[in-house]
C-alpha cells in the first residue's frame, strides 16, 4: 500500500493474482472502490472482522478531483451581451477550420480529453489494456488491426483479433468480415445489429 492512500489499480495486480478489471466494470473507477467496500462491510455487520482495512481506508485523505466545466449553450443571435453569462461567451458557434477538435475533458494522467476518432481509440486502449485484460502480441496496417492474449480460464490464455474502431458500426461501414474478428474496441457502441458472436469493448464505459 502507498503511504497515506490505499493500494493502486496497478499496485493491486502487479501484488496480487487477479486484474481490476471487474472493479471497471461495477464500479467505473478504482477511486470508489475503498468506499463501496467500507458501505459493504456496514451493510453485512463485518466492520469488526475489517477493522483494520476500514481504519485505513477512513484515515486517508480525500483525493482531489477535477471537476470538469459546466456545459452551457451558446446565447442566440438574439440575446443581449448584458443578458448572458460570461462563461458563455466564451464559447463559439463555429469550430476553427485549420486545427483539430477535442472531446469531452477525461480525468486521466495521461489522455486530457476523450478519444474523436479511431486513433485516438487505440491510443486509450494502450493505456488500459493491461487493465481490460488483454496482453497485446502486434499491431498491424491490415485488418485485423491488433492481436492480444487473453486469460480464458485460470492460467489458460488464447489469442483474439481485435478490430479498432470510433463507432462500432463503422465496422461494418468498413465493409469487414466478422469471421476475421473476435472483438472490438470501439468508443461509442452503436451498432444494433452487431453479430452476437463479435464482442464489443465500449473504452467509454470505463471513464466518467
Amino acid at each position: 500500500m502507498q503511504t497515506g492512500w490505499p493500494v493502486t489499480g496497478h499496485a493491486y495486480e502487479r501484488i496480487g493474482r487477479y486484474t481490476q478489471t471487474p472493479f471497471f466494470h461495477r464500479f467505473q473507477s478504482w477511486l470508489a472502490v475503498p468506499a463501496a467496500f467500507s458501505e459493504l462491510a456496514q451493510a453485512k455487520g463485518l466492520e469488526e472482522e475489517w477493522k483494520d482495512v476500514l481504519h485505513f481506508i477512513r484515515a486517508a485523505p480525500a483525493k482531489p478531483r477535477k471537476s470538469p466545466a459546466p456545459s452551457l449553450p451558446c446565447p442566440s443571435s438574439t440575446t443581449p451581451l448584458s443578458k448572458a453569462r460570461p462563461r458563455t461567451l466564451a464559447y463559439r458557434r463555429n469550430c476553427f477550420r485549420d486545427r483539430p477538435v477535442a472531446g469531452p475533458p477525461l480525468e486521466l494522467d495521461g489522455l486530457a480529453h476523450a478519444p474523436v476518432n479511431e486513433l485516438g481509440v487505440v491510443f486509450f486502449f494502450g493505456m488500459f489494456a493491461h487493465s481490460l485484460g488483454f496482453r497485446v502480441v502486434s499491431f498491424q496496417p491490415g485488418f485485423p488491426d491488433c492481436e492480444a492474449m487473453r486469460e480464458v480460464q485460470p492460467g489458460k490464455w488464447q489469442r483474439v483479433r481485435i478490430e479498432f474502431e470510433y463507432e462500432s458500426r463503422n465496422f461494418r461501414k468498413h465493409r469487414h468480415s466478422h469471421k476475421g474478428c473476435d472483438v472490438i474496441v470501439c468508443w461509442r457502441h452503436n451498432w444494433k445489429d452487431c453479430p452476437r458472436d463479435l464482442e464489443v469493448v465500449e473504452l467509454r464505459r470505463f471513464v466518467k
